[in-house]
């Protein structure tokens, strides 16, 4: 699904400057002293088009995880923070998953949250009457697809069931590792059925709204502002904040407005620097250190259409990629933000491993190329390289024009599309040919190598026509494999077929550019979609 393929307005684009930008680690927790009487964080943020957990499948995520939590959060070091369950337990065979949940967890109007809370919840989210974006991620569940498709009628054959008031099962369709990470995610908070039942769709409105997070909402003017308190009837250890504000920005205009106001110090976090302001504030004596470059699991890249001459021989696919100088397409569309990769997934992902990037230099581009019939780019074929109009794409593609001019004697033609045709076009390469696109980016749903390998190249989402044999069956083999050593073994091998024969071109990393108030601490930030993690969150006296 990727929901942060598409454009998310925060992204900075710019001009070549000589000016590095160094990505730094997320800040460690400090001691919580000398702390401000007054708790309130504020911040700029766009209208959240749902705060429903079973249909939030955009940017509204980050809103939702302040109100809401599920089963654990997985986090960027692998460790598992339990919050409505307290363990999960697997079956020999990988098919049963039963998750014992947490008895002291409770809705915020004092209603304990059960079994069956995430039971009904998980079903309303595969309905097809409610068409959620999110009911992908419920697929792997024995009788979700069909029931999602129309074909099941019977939601009771779906493998979900409350078992008693704190225990869950779930039962797979075939072993499904991957699970693990996707049951964490906020398609799969619970919602609150008896506020549902009673106010259908207005239940998130402020007033009726009932969650189970460390948050809860005193209001919500659309598109003006909405207002977070803290949940003091919350479970666990409660946030040191009290409220939270977020002022919600004009449609289009969320990166000016987040950053004015926290340059007036109207706000204590930003999201987002505008391309004119970058400079000024890495050259700021105080700003400059309060800017933070934080690593997304996403990445930025190329598809090539291998099912057709010339892109069905490695070797131009090879030289393609050797003549691409990463440090200057990162400097500048970024300058420096995003961190240059000769690889397609990121860190995080079982398979990574940058030493599995081809190892030749540009060097050896022209001569790879010279093999394949194109000395000097003589006879090679005209090509387009397609993309739509969104991240700086058009620079990007004039960029590699250059590039791939000078070294390989090749001339691209630049097709720049609207983002909806482009869509449309990508989908449609499926039974058509092309040379080359690249889109948006891809940002990892859950950080399992499924969500890329597989969803790619098994599933064919990139339309790519990449068919290699030992590839594709040291993935497939992969998905279900219960032994993590051998899953990640089987990946490892995978990833080494996919950087030597090149049918993707890893170009950079995307990071998220935030910046802090000195007085703000313990803002957590996490490499799946840059949530930001309010629960830990301080601010102290200034």
């Amino acid at each position: 699904m990727s929901w942060r393929s598409t454009s998310v307005g925060f992204m900075v684009v710019g001009v070549v400057v000589a000016l590095v930008i160094p990505v730094f680690a997320t800040p460690r927790p400090v001691s919580q002293v000398n702390l401000a009487s007054d708790q309130t964080l504020r911040m700029v943020i766009r209208e959240p088009t749902s705060m429903d957990p079973n249909l939030a499948g955009d940017h509204s995520i980050w809103y939702v995880d302040q109100v809401f939590e599920g089963l654990y959060k997985i986090l960027d070091d692998g460790n598992v923070r339990w919050l409505g369950a307290k363990s999960m337990e697997i079956s020999k065979d990988g098919l049963t998953w039963t998750f014992r949940l947490n008895p002291a967890a409770r809705w915020s109007d004092g209603k304990p949250v059960t079994a069956s809370d995430y039971e009904w919840s998980w079903k309303r989210a595969m309905d097809p009457k409610l068409a959620s974006d999110v009911a992908s991620f419920y697929v792997a569940i024995k009788g979700a697809d069909d029931y999602i498709s129309g074909k099941l009628k019977d939601s009771s054959q779906i493998g979900i069931k409350a078992l008693d008031a704190y225990t869950l099962q779930v039962t797979m369709a075939e072993p499904a590792p991957y699970f693990r990470a996707v049951a964490g995610l906020t398609y799969l908070y619970p919602v609150p059925r008896h506020v549902v039942e009673k106010y259908g769709d207005k239940w998130t409105e402020a007033g009726n709204i009932v969650g189970n997070g460390v948050f809860t909402m005193q209001s919500w003017k659309h598109d003006q502002e909405m207002v977070l308190v803290r949940n003091e009837s919350y479970w666990g250890k409660r946030p040191t904040l009290q409220k939270v504000i977020f002022r919600i920005a004009p449609a289009g205009e969320l990166c000016g407005a987040d950053f004015r106001a926290y340059e007036a110090n109207e706000t204590d976090f930003a999201m987002c620097v505008p391309t004119a302001d970058i400079d000024r504030v890495m050259r700021h004596p105080q700003m400059s250190k309060e800017l933070t470059a934080e690593l997304l699991s996403a990445s930025q890249f190329l598809v090539f259409d291998t099912g057709r001459a010339p892109w069905n021989d490695a070797r131009v696919r090879q030289a393609f990629n050797l003549a691409i100088d990463r440090e200057k397409v990162v400097r500048a569309l970024s300058r420096g933000l995003f961190k240059p990769t000769k690889v397609l997934v990121p860190p995080g992902i079982q398979g990574y491993d940058p030493g599995h990037a081809l190892q030749m230099t540009a060097a050896d581009a022209g001569r790879l190329l010279g093999e394949a019939g194109y000395a000097g780019g003589r006879g090679f074929p005209d090509f387009k390289l397609t993309a739509p109009d969104i991240r700086g794409n058009r620079t990007l593609a004039e960029l590699l024009q250059q590039m791939w001019k000078e070294t390989l004697g090749v001339t691209a033609q630049i097709e720049i599309m609207e983002p909806k045709a482009f869509s449309a076009w990508r989908s449609a390469r499926k039974n058509q040919p092309f040379d080359m696109y690249t889109r948006g980016g891809w940002w990892s749903d859950y950080e399992d190598p499924t969500n890329w390998y597989n969803i790619f190249f098994v599933d064919g989402w990139l339309n790519s026509h990449w068919q290699h044999e030992q590839f594709l069956q040291l993935v497939k083999a992969a998905a279900p494999e219960l032994n993590k050593a051998k899953r990640i073994a089987l990946y490892d091998q995978a990833d080494r077929i996919l950087e030597r024969e090149s049918p993707t071109i890893g170009l950079w990393y995307f990071t998220d550019y935030w910046m802090r108030k000195p007085w703000l601490k313990d803002l957590q930030h996490t490499r799946i979609l840059g949530f930001f993690w309010l629960r830990d969150a301080v601010i102290l006296a200034h």
